[in-house]
């Protein structure tokens, strides 16, 4: 069962779908969700005839064992389907909705259901003392939906969801961009923050070594490696709402190594690595100060 923010959200969520004409997702989500009850949809399909559409939007909200207003609903819907197939000469079709749809109100009571099955029996089901005055399928829809409407208000898993507390319009979107607009500057305050810091010390590791090194006179490190530390580069307000800027944590920078000239000389691949990893591992150069 849905908690309360969660109704919220997926009302507000049901409210932007009804904003952008997304009529079909809506539905999809009122029945899934069943945070509130779309009475004119439901009667919509009603009186077209999409009788096992509003059977299904139904079952989002209610079963029938819930109550017996929610069992005389589907009784009413899966009666009239029979009906009309049956009205129509379509016995197969009318046999499959008395096995499959209305089998289950047998055990609430036998004898309607015995009077039903009798129906088949019938060439025309008018001749049936009920159905005397049977219209045809048009008029009986607008018929049972008005009493549809009276068993749905008096449903305690149906009259509390008929309505959506108003609220004011595109009220999803304002949020969204509310957000947006608090993230852009909680990150022009990260940025002014970090583009101060400058680390203290930097390490460089060999992580490779593809040839034995000469012994005879060992390199010069000091006038082959050329570092450069950089504060966090500015960036622009429009980078940052895209999302293509990481920043780093304070205290730390950008790092830019040149490892070509100390390859040259040394035939050893630098890189630049976390320092307290660095202590660990053999063959460290630190630079102590920048």
């Amino acid at each position: 069962m849905s908690t309360d923010k969660s109704r919220e959200l997926e009302l507000l969520v049901l409210q932007f779908l009804y904003e952008e004409n997304l009529g079909d997702t809506a539905h999809m989500l009122e029945q899934e969700s069943g945070c509130f009850f779309n009475m004119k949809y439901f009667g919509d399909q009603v009186l077209a005839g999409n009788l096992d559409d509003a059977d299904s939007y139904l079952l989002g909200f209610t079963r029938i064992e819930d109550n017996k207003f929610s069992r005389k609903i589907f009784f009413q819907l899966r009666k009239h389907k029979y009906l009309e197939a049956l009205d129509r000469k379509d016995f197969s079709k009318a046999v499959e909705i008395l096995v499959k749809d209305l089998k289950v109100f047998e055990t609430f009571n036998k004898d309607i259901y015995d009077e039903l099955t009798q129906l088949i029996t019938l060439e025309n089901i008018r001749e049936n003392k009920e159905l005397s005055t049977y219209g045809g399928a048009t008029s009986a829809r607008k018929t049972m939906f008005q009493e549809l409407i009276k068993l749905v208000v008096k449903n305690p898993q149906l009259n509390n969801k008929l309505e959506i507390q108003n609220v004011e319009p595109y009220r999803l979107r304002y949020l969204i961009n509310q957000s947006k607009n608090w993230q852009h500057q909680h990150w022009k305050n990260q940025r002014s923050n970090l583009g101060t810091q400058i680390p203290q010390e930097v390490l460089l590791v060999p992580i490779a070594m593809p040839a034995p090194l000469q012994h005879d006179a060992p390199p010069s490190i000091s006038n082959s490696l050329s570092l450069t530390v950089y504060p966090n580069p500015p960036i622009s307000h429009s980078a940052a709402a895209a999302g293509a800027v990481n920043y780093l944590p304070e205290n730390e920078g950008f790092l830019t190594c040149s490892r070509r000239s100390l390859a040259n000389s040394t035939g050893i691949n630098y890189q630049c690595v976390n320092s307290e990893n660095a202590r660990k591992r053999s063959r460290i150069v630190t630079v102590d100060e920048v």
